[in-house]
């Protein structure tokens, strides 16, 4: 990941010290239909069923660089372990640095990286919850890369019955 450290004015943040840690955590891809007030709550605060997402942070790197004439400087970490020992999972890194330049002005920031088994997630939104036999069904489809933004996709849908003959 690339730091860029600049002064409100625009200039750059040259030889400046720079902490920083990355720390991952587990990413569970979501999406949320448009809201009437998401502009003021939110995006997905209607939907009661959202919920955080599940572990702990992990320090997965930390080190200390300056910036170069550009106020920029890498930020470089490792993501096979991760791979290797969670397979089945996504992630994503939060990478947080403390900027100190010569006149020991400090910023912080946060910035994050998420890894991906996938180039998009599809979700399937029905109008209602229940049906009866013979009821036409209405879903939205809606297929985003995982920063959320809206992403085409073409594919087929297979609908399956599930019946109950227990007790």
């Amino acid at each position: 990941a690339k730091v860029t450290a600049r002064y409100y004015f625009g200039a750059p943040a040259v030889d400046a010290a720079v902490q920083w840690h990355v720390f991952r955590t587990p990413f569970t891809p979501s999406h949320h239909r448009p809201g009437a007030w998401d502009w003021y709550y939110g995006a997905g605060y209607e939907e009661w069923g959202r919920y955080d997402q599940p572990g702990g942070r992990e320090l997965v790197a930390e080190g200390a660089a300056r910036t170069d004439e550009l106020g920029q400087t890498l930020v470089l970490f490792e993501t096979a372990k991760a791979a290797k020992d969670f397979p089945d999972l996504d992630q994503r890194y939060s990478i947080e640095v403390t900027v100190v330049d010569k006149s020991r002005h400090t910023v912080e920031a946060t910035g994050n990286v998420t890894v991906t088994r996938r180039e998009f997630f599809a979700f399937l939104a029905p109008r209602q919850g229940f049906y009866e036999p013979g009821d036409q069904v209405e879903i939205e489809v809606s297929s985003v890369t995982p920063d959320d933004a809206p992403r085409a996709a073409s594919g087929i849908i297979v609908v399956a019955r599930v019946t109950f003959s227990g007790e």
